[in-house]
């Protein structure tokens, strides 16, 4: 399941599409005035992620490619789209961008690897281990 809202953003699922939304705030923060690169990753990779539930698959990060085309600037809105590119055997191509007000922040293009729902159960050694 996709984490996105402990970002504070909101992801859904338009047709095949999974677009988000996300005001940056203080706790995004990286330098003066901006988003930190890493919540860009971890927006980019919710959103990708969440391709692969809308198409009824379980699948985890295998690799995931971010191009950085913009700053994020705290205070601002911006959105988020991903797709599927295609499969491979186990491997899920998916496709994204984060946008905002003055055009692309970032591209993001990932692998993810099918797994069976027995790999989402908890660990052996105690929850959360």
């Amino acid at each position: 399941m996709c984490r996105a809202d402990g970002l504070g953003a909101r992801v859904w699922a338009d047709g095949e599409v999974a677009r988000g939304e996300i005001a940056l705030d203080a706790r995004h923060a990286g330098s003066p005035h901006h988003a930190h690169g890493g919540v860009t990753a971890a927006l980019l990779d919710e959103v990708l992620g969440t391709v692969a539930i809308i198409h009824r698959i379980a699948a985890v990060t295998g690799t995931l490619e971010i191009r950085y085309r913009a700053p994020a600037f705290l205070g601002h809105t911006y959105q988020l789209s991903a797709r599927l590119l295609g499969i491979e055997g186990r491997r899920v191509k998916i496709v994204g961008e984060m946008t905002g007000p003055d055009g692309l922040v970032a591209e993001a293009a990932g692998t993810w690897i099918r797994v069976d729902l027995g790999h989402f159960a908890p660990s052996p050694h105690g929850k959360g281990a």
